[in-house]
């Protein structure tokens, strides 16, 4: 039997994979120089240099290595049992040399020595004992042959495969060596393992198996994570990103960059899949917007450069309705802190791997909402004279992170009142965020009341902005006189 060079163990390198990939097998032909047909079963050991056992006790009962069918099942032999003949009588036939009338008219049985029976069913339950020197555990991971028995012709030789299996990204934290051997106990067919009084030949556990050492490493399915940013993928916008000349666009994006670079020693085939708000784009965001990539392979000591935008709309900003203060739904929550409402968004950037496993990089993103605030929420102006203009002036101002584009119209009144009875003075306008105490995130309102005749006014101003803002409320009211001791001398 011959699979190398003599005194020297063939050794198989599997070089580095990746945890959870494919099974990656290697070929090999053994040949049998010998004039009878040998059968092979091969056995993997997993060496463990924490192991301190020495000596492997091997107990086997009948063959040590029975002949096997192609599912691995061990194929039985028929047990022909005692052997017994029976001969009936036959018709007489005359002048026949091979029967005469009075054998022909018994009954004849045959059975074999009881001796021969007994010795036989007593070598079939013969158990074996063997010492051996240990090296490795018994283990069908990560290393196997295939197939595990086979008949090599004489003088011809056979192909087998050794597999190896990594194991998945659960079991791999670091990078993990394993080496192993596979040990091949060669037995004859029972007519070749001895001639009577002429040879013997030893099998299974008494022969010097074949060897072969096998080695690999598998290392966990990791990209090495750059950021070019020192927060990381932080993303801090506000919602005003949305306006545009007074005008909401449909989306803003915020771009951040980062660095994924291969340094294992084996390629890495992923894809890339981002979750929204969140999205992968290109140097010109217009032309390349995607929630996932395709898969494509990073070489070793290769890297790449991802962009990953957030994106910012209005039903992104809807969230500030329907959330409560610290829910959280869809990796979105509301924090509110004295006034100011901000939307806190925990996805992750996931790459997928061909293995099925996954890493990720957390990306985080802050949302300033604006807010609008009345200095009051009430005007009176009393009695007035019909046909004077009085004037009364309150403060609408923005204090958060946000700027506000705010608006300003009549939400209800009363019967009494003309188009011209109550204004507010600006309409509308742009309020800046509030970053310093210079801001100008203030303005000045004036509120103006005519009386028509001599009667009650009251109407509702509502102050809404276009970004989510809550809709803030003025109550005024006045009332008419011809009295001309209700004239004011100055608007107060």
């Amino acid at each position: 039997m011959a699979a190398t060079k003599s005194q020297k163990y063939p050794i198989l390198r599997f070089g580095t994979h990746v945890s959870g990939v494919d099974p990656i097998n290697r070929q090999m032909r053994i040949n049998n120089t010998s004039p009878y047909d040998i059968r092979v079963d091969w056995q993997a050991f997993n060496v463990d240099h924490e192991d301190r056992q020495l000596i492997d006790f091997i107990a086997t009962m009948g063959e040590a290595f029975p002949l096997r069918d192609a599912q691995g099942m061990e194929i039985i032999p028929r047990d022909p049992g005692k052997v017994h003949l029976k001969r009936f009588p036959t018709e007489f036939l005359p002048n026949s040399p091979d029967s005469s009338p009075v054998n022909s008219r018994q009954v004849t049985e045959t059975f074999p020595p009881q001796e021969e029976s007994r010795e036989a069913e007593e070598t079939r339950r013969l158990i074996q004992v063997t010492l051996r020197q240990h090296e490795g555990r018994y283990g069908e991971a990560p290393f196997e042959i295939v197939p595990r028995q086979l008949v090599i012709p004489r003088h011809g030789s056979s192909v087998v495969t050794a597999r190896f299996t990594p194991f998945s990204n659960a079991d791999v934290l670091t990078n993990l060596e394993c080496i192993s051997y596979a040990l091949g106990y060669m037995s004859l067919d029972a007519k070749s393992t001895s001639v009577e009084e002429k040879v013997s030949r030893v099998q299974g556990f008494d022969m010097v198996p074949l060897r072969l050492d096998m080695t690999a490493i598998v290392k966990p399915a990791l990209l090495t994570i750059e950021c070019t940013e020192d927060e990381g993928m932080r993303y801090r916008t506000a919602a005003s990103d949305l306006l545009s000349n007074g005008k909401v666009g449909k989306d803003s994006l915020k771009i951040c960059s980062t660095n994924i670079s291969n340094q294992t020693e084996t390629p890495l085939t992923f894809k890339l899949v981002a979750t929204s708000p969140f999205l992968l784009v290109d140097v010109n965001p217009t032309s390349y917007r995607a929630q996932e990539t395709n898969m494509c392979t990073l070489r070793p000591q290769h890297n790449l450069q991802v962009k990953v935008a957030f994106r910012v709309d209005l039903d992104l900003i809807s969230y500030v309705d329907t959330l409560g203060s610290d829910e959280e739904r869809d990796g979105i929550s509301l924090e509110i802190v004295d006034g100011e409402r901000k939307l806190h968004i925990h996805q992750d950037l996931t790459a997928q791997f061909n293995n099925g496993t996954h890493q990720h990089l957390p990306l985080y993103a802050t949302l300033i909402v604006p807010s609008l605030q009345l200095s009051k929420e009430s005007i009176d102006f009393g009695t007035c004279l019909v046909g004077q203009q009085r004037e009364m002036e309150l403060l609408l101002s923005n204090k958060t992170g946000s700027s506000s584009f705010w608006t300003t119209m009549i939400e209800s009144k009363s019967a009494t009142c003309m188009p011209e009875t109550f204004r507010v003075a600006p309409s509308s306008g742009l309020l800046d965020a509030h970053i310093t105490h210079v801001s100008n995130s203030k303005v000045l309102l004036k509120v103006n009341f005519v009386a028509k005749h001599t009667e009650a006014y009251e109407a509702t101003f509502i102050f809404q902005g276009m970004l989510g803002e809550e809709p803030r409320r003025l109550y005024v009211k006045g009332q008419g006189s011809y009295d001309e001791r209700h004239e004011a001398l100055v608007n107060v």
